[in-house]
């Protein structure tokens, strides 16, 4: 059985496309059940995760090509677009590279912010998901528990999450830094009530905002935040009034669609005179709608366009990179070994059986051939054969246990191939 991962994340595809997927739904849990429809059975074991920035299928396949082959199109159909258009943004990893891909991902080393801590949770539901919904087994249940600890690890045992560096502080920078002539006095405004929107609350606070106000559907989670924080907060009906209110605004909700219409954000430019309006949407899918940037007076900065902000403040966590690349290969030599064990060790119960199957066989034809014989004749025999199945299968036995390359594991089903057995011990 062969580990694969077919997706698209923040590096190969861009917002648009993958803001797509999140539009259409594709949630880990119907992503899994349409993955339990498929027709072919060359998915043994499927784990998804799908985060604001990337969206990945990883599987149990007896056939990488093959299930590689199978989840491309399996992608295609979920976003309803054509594989050749697709096909640009998706990487397809198998055996090693598959498992090495989701330790990185785990430790924070593949996210738009480096070392960013919230992937490690969500790495956790996916497995969770996977196994609510029946879709994981053996394979990925030790794949992604491993991950988890080399996650955890990378942050316990390195400075890869010491230093501030997030989505939110760079968004909360970018806008800062827009509102320098207001220093001491800026009042931002901010849309949501979830971690990422306290977070950037924080940060502008931090970089200097006099005051902030929230705004959300549910008012009284608004009202939570703000209290929090002696702001203030608006109603969601009041957006309008709390955009003229501002000075800038940064927007961080979780809806699956734009939340603040172009026509609302021209709508409150007329209130507030045309004076600047820079807003920063750190949403995927994006809350505000692009076309408002083309309100006079609107500066509208999306999370792609924060990328090099964020670069900017993470010198001192590519630092502490090497490090966490030497725990991820440690996690992952463990889970090599691990496979190698769960692999060799049935087959070679199963090869001891047969060759001691067929040394039984040959000795019983030898003893009926020399007609009668005397005990000592027949002890001699059976011990024979005996020492010749321990000699032939001792250096096959130690190779085959012993740690090495992750190519390795194809010995086992070579052996199977070449010996003829079966698999009950898979």
């Amino acid at each position: 059985m062969e580990i694969v991962v077919c997706g698209l994340n923040h590096r190969t595809a861009p917002i648009e496309l993958r803001e797509r997927f999140m539009l259409a739904g594709c949630g880990p849990a119907l992503a899994l059940a349409d993955l339990q429809s498929l027709p072919e059975p060359a998915i043994a074991e499927a784990a998804v995760l799908a985060t604001c920035h990337r969206f990945e299928i990883y599987a149990a396949v007896r056939d990488a090509a093959e299930g590689l082959r199978i989840l491309s199109d399996f992608l295609a159909r979920l976003e309803a677009s054509s594989r050749e258009e697709l096909a640009p943004h998706l990487y397809r990893l198998a055996g090693r590279e598959a498992a090495r891909h989701l330790f990185r991902v785990a430790a924070g080393l593949d996210s738009v912010v480096l070392g960013e801590p919230q992937i490690l949770g969500q790495v956790g539901q996916a497995a969770r998901e996977a196994e609510r919904r029946g879709t994981s087994g053996p394979l990925l249940d030790r794949l992604f528990a491993l991950a988890v600890h080399a996650g955890r690890r990378a942050r316990a045992e390195t400075d890869i999450g010491r230093h501030p560096a997030s989505l939110s502080h760079a968004g909360a920078r970018r806008l800062m830094e827009a509102l320098l002539d207001r220093a001491g006095r800026a009042r931002v405004l901010v849309i949501g009530a979830g971690e990422m929107a306290a977070l950037a609350a924080d940060a502008a606070l931090a970089l200097g905002a006099a005051e902030v106000a929230f705004t959300n559907r549910t008012f009284i989670s608004a009202e939570v935040l703000a209290a929090e924080r002696k702001g203030r907060a608006f109603p969601w009906h009041e957006v309008v009034r709390a955009l003229a209110w501002a000075d800038g605004v940064i927007s961080a909700t979780g809806a699956p669609h734009v939340v603040l219409a172009a026509a609302q954000v021209r709508k409150a430019q007329r209130r507030r005179g045309g004076r600047p309006l820079p807003i920063v949407d750190l949403a995927v899918p994006r809350d505000v709608e692009p076309a408002a940037r083309e309100t006079p007076g609107v500066s509208l900065w999306d999370v792609d366009d924060l990328r090099p902000d964020i670069d900017e403040s993470l010198r001192l966590r590519e630092a502490a990179v090497p490090a966490v690349e030497a725990i991820l290969e440690e996690e992952l030599l463990r889970f090599e070994d691990w496979r190698r064990s769960r692999e060799v060790a049935p087959l070679i119960r199963d090869l001891r059986e047969w060759a001691e199957g067929v040394a039984r066989e040959e000795a019983e034809a030898a003893l009926r051939s020399l007609g009668p014989a005397d005990a000592r004749t027949k002890d001699a025999i059976e011990r024979l054969a005996r020492r010749l199945v321990g000699r032939l299968l001792h250096e096959p036995t130690v190779r085959l246990r012993r740690p090495g390359p992750a190519g390795q594991l194809a010995y086992a089903d070579a052996v199977r191939e070449l010996f003829g057995l079966d698999r009950r011990g898979r």
